[in-house]
Order: structure tokens, then C-alpha cells, then sequence
């Protein structure tokens, strides 16, 4: 197979020979000889190209292997490749599209490019048949999501070397047993400046005695930062009644307005949210908070951005800066909800870093 973006059969293989004389010899003796009625070229290499190729299996192992968790003995799971997608598309409206023929997904990833959406995904299915009756069905069919233009999208067939090649912040995702509950909102269109206090007024701003808006949960506000840690103008909101509720914080948000932008609003799963924090925060439960009063002290922490977690170790870099290494991805998860927290009168910031980041 080939490396590259879209994995699949190239015509090509690489053959381990004992030495690099070998390997010489066998090159010159086969390059444009004829196999299975077609001439094939030979040509000399290095282990370092064996390496990617055998890393790229290796990738593909991993990702069927969580893919076949929760899937029948007899079952093997099959890929569509999506395109045309909406950016802002979540897991539930894809999977949504599919159900509307009577086709049950089993998941659904998305296929970002330098960590913003591509319009691209996959969806996988049970059994190749499945897939079959999928593709037919839902080829060039358009997509309508909440409030948005519908978008006709295409559907191919895929694999799961794709998958595991371009989709591996899903497939972590994946990993976390709770990634498919329900009772979250993505909400898009805030001010980049926008703090939990700010999303809060806003859904205090909806609420209406004839359709009062749901309440959200503890720490269940969360702010969304591009991969360059800056603001992307976008906050999930986790509440405390599951996918009723989210359904109910749409209507009321959708189209709200907030100084000179205008929110839409989707309902969506706890993989959706995963997926967005970024790799770091489904690997990691070192956090880095910067932004700090002058001489903060672990006693100011605890009483503030790290109130009810559990953490291993606090480490005070550069003025204003510190890093936590949390008791588990869930607390690190949990402080990230923390971004923004006004400790004595300064905005702090919270962001997932590598364990090793903090060295």
C-alpha cells in the first residue's frame, strides 16, 4: 500500500533481501521483467521506506481492532468515505443522514487537514452489505442540517487503513467508553473574546418563561481554541438532561445574536467535544495554566481553576505560568472547562499539553 493521503493498493511492494548486495543483484535481474502478463520495475530502496509502509500496517491493525470492539463474531466492519461534508457537521447529523433509509452506523469519524474540518469523513457499518445498501442509498444525497443549506455529498467506498491514516484523533476519541452520549451543543459565531461567563449570559439571555432554556452542567462550558492556542470563537455545552435537553438548547440559542455575531448551534455527542480538544487532551493529563497573578501558589490554584480535582503535581515555570499534572485525562478534561476563570482579577487560560512538555 501506499502512504499517502487517500491509502490504497498501488501496484507496488518492497522485498527484504539478506544484504544490500542482494538486493542490488535482484534489482538489476528483475527490473522490467514480466509478471502475470505485465512488466514490473525493480528498483532499489532503504529499510527506512519498509519502516513507513509496515507503521502504516501496523496503524491499520489498531484501527480495526477498535473498530471491531462491540461488533459480533461473525461481523467485519466495512468503510464508506464521505465527502462534501459540512464543516460544521457533528457524529449525530452524519449519522442521522444514514438513518434516514434504515441504516444503522456503527461510528463515524471526521478527516480534518492541520486540524481544521475538510469537508471529508468516514462512516462504518457492521457488515460490507450494509455499507452496500448505504452507498447506493445516500450517493449524491443531499445533507440538511438544522438551519443550514442542504449539501449533496459523495459517497465511496473506504477503508480502514484510511481511517487509521487520517482520522486518528477520532479513533482516540472512539476509545473513551461515554464518546457516544448525547447532551451536548456546539455552539459557532461567538466573539473571539468570549468567556464561560459570556456563554453563560447568553443562554441566561434565551431563557423564556414559555420555553425556559435547560440548565447546563458543572464545569460543562467549554471554550474552543485553534491548534496555535488561539480563541476559535466556538464553546460546547454539556447539560444536565442528555439529548432532550440538547435539542431544547438549540431552539432557544440557534440564531441568538451576540454583540455583532450570529450563533448556530447543533446538537451533538461527547465524541464530538473529545475530538475537538485535540490530541493532547485525550493523551495527556498535564495542563498548562497561564495568565497568572503574581506569585500564585498551589493553595491559590486548589481554591480556584483546580477546585475538586485531583491533581499529581504543580509546577511554576515562567512568571504567570504553571503546569499540573492531573490525576486523570477526566480531571485534565474537566480543568479545560476552566479556561477563562477569573482568578483575583485576571483571566487565566487553560490548555492540554504533551506529558512531556512539561520537562
Amino acid at each position: 500500500p501506499t502512504s499517502g493521503r487517500v491509502p490504497r493498493r498501488s501496484g507496488g511492494a518492497l522485498a527484504l533481501l539478506p544484504t544490500p548486495r542482494h538486493a542490488l543483484a535482484a534489482a538489476k535481474a528483475k527490473h522490467k521483467r514480466d509478471l502475470m502478463g505485465r512488466w514490473i520495475e525493480c528498483l532499489q530502496t532503504s529499510r527506512g521506506e519498509l519502516y513507513a509502509c509496515r507503521d502504516l500496517a501496523k496503524a491499520r491493525l489498531d484501527a480495526e481492532a477498535s473498530l471491531l470492539q462491540g461488533a459480533t463474531r461473525f461481523a467485519r466492519p466495512a468503510v464508506l468515505r464521505l465527502r462534501g461534508l459540512p464543516f460544521d457537521a457533528t457524529r449525530k447529523d452524519v449519522a442521522t443522514f444514514f438513518r434516514a433509509d434504515g441504516v444503522e452506523p456503527r461510528d463515524v469519524f471526521f478527516a480534518p487537514r492541520a486540524g481544521r474540518p475538510s469537508g471529508e469523513g468516514f462512516v462504518v457499518f457492521s457488515d460490507s452489505k450494509r455499507a452496500e445498501n448505504a452507498k447506493d442509498a445516500n450517493h449524491k444525497r443531499e445533507m440538511k442540517i438544522y438551519g443550514r443549506k442542504a449539501r449533496w455529498i459523495d459517497v465511496f467506498e473506504g477503508t480502514l487503513t484510511e481511517v487509521a491514516a487520517r482520522s486518528r484523533l477520532g479513533l482516540a476519541a472512539a476509545r473513551f467508553g461515554d464518546s457516544t452520549d448525547g447532551g451536548y451543543v456546539r455552539v459557532r459565531g461567538l466573539p473571539k473574546v468570549a468567556t464561560v461567563e459570556d456563554v453563560l449570559n447568553l443562554v441566561n439571555a434565551c431563557d423564556r418563561a414559555d420555553a425556559p432554556t435547560p440548565p447546563i452542567a458543572k464545569d460543562g462550558v467549554f471554550i474552543m481554541k485553534h491548534g496555535d492556542r488561539a480563541p476559535a470563537g466556538e464553546a460546547f455545552l454539556k447539560l444536565e438532561g442528555g439529548a432532550a435537553d440538547a435539542d431544547a438548547m438549540v431552539k432557544a440559542l440557534h440564531g441568538s445574536q451576540v454583540e455583532e455575531s450570529v450563533v448556530a448551534c447543533a446538537a451533538c455527542e461527547r465524541g464530538d467535544l473529545l475530538y475537538a480538544l485535540g490530541d493532547a487532551a485525550l493523551s495527556s493529563k498535564t495542563v498548562m495554566i497561564r495568565e497568572l497573578p503574581a506569585n500564585p501558589t498551589n493553595q491559590l490554584l486548589r481554591e480556584t481553576v483546580l477546585s475538586g480535582l485531583r491533581e499529581d503535581s504543580i509546577r511554576f515555570a515562567q512568571e504567570g505560568n504553571c503546569y499540573v499534572a492531573l490525576a486523570s485525562i477526566d480531571d485534565a478534561i474537566t480543568c479545560l472547562a476552566r479556561h477563562w476563570t477569573l482568578v483575583e482579577g485576571r483571566f487565566v487560560e487553560v490548555f492540554a499539553v504533551p506529558s512531556k512538555e512539561d520537562e
